[in-house]
C-alpha cells in the first residue's frame, strides 16, 4: 500500500529549522541588546551614585554627610539624562542608585518573551579627605 504522506518530513523539518533558527536569532539580537542596555544602566546608575555623592553638607560645623535631598537631586538628573529611571537611597556618606527598566525584544516576542528586565545598582561614597 502506497501512502500519501510523501513531502510531509520536509515540510516538518522546514518548519521546525525555522523555529529554531528565530529563536537562536533571538537569542543572539536580542540577548546583545539587553546586554548593551544593561551596561548603559550600570554606568548611568553609578554615574548617578558618584553625582550623589558629590553633594556634600556639613564641611563647616565638621560633621561630614551627604544632603539627602541633594544627592536625591543630583542623582535623578543624571539618570533623566540618561533616560533611566531609579531608586536613590543615602546613608552617610554612601549613595546607592537602583536603576529598573525593560529592553523590548525584537525576535523573541514570537515566542512570548515581549521584553526583558534591566535591574542594576551602583554605589559611590563621598570623599572627605579623612583618613
Amino acid at each position: 500500500m502506497i501512502r500519501a504522506d510523501h513531502g510531509f518530513v520536509s515540510t516538518w523539518t522546514v518548519l521546525a529549522a525555522t523555529g529554531v533558527t528565530t529563536l537562536l536569532l533571538g537569542l543572539v539580537v536580542d540577548g546583545g541588546t539587553a546586554m548593551n542596555d544593561r551596561l548603559a544602566a550600570h554606568r548611568a546608575a553609578e554615574q548617578a551614585a558618584r553625582a550623589g555623592a558629590d553633594q556634600l553638607a556639613g564641611i563647616r560645623s565638621g560633621d561630614l554627610h551627604v544632603d539627602p535631598e541633594a544627592a536625591e537631586r543630583a542623582a535623578h538628573a543624571v539618570l533623566a539624562t540618561a533616560g533611566w529611571g531609579g531608586q536613590v537611597s543615602v546613608a552617610g556618606t554612601q549613595v546607592t542608585v537602583v536603576v529598573e527598566g525593560r529592553t523590548e525584544t525584537t525576535f523573541l516576542g514570537a515566542v512570548g518573551f515581549a521584553s526583558l528586565p534591566i535591574r542594576e545598582s551602583g554605589t559611590a561614597t563621598s570623599i572627605t579627605g579623612e583618613g
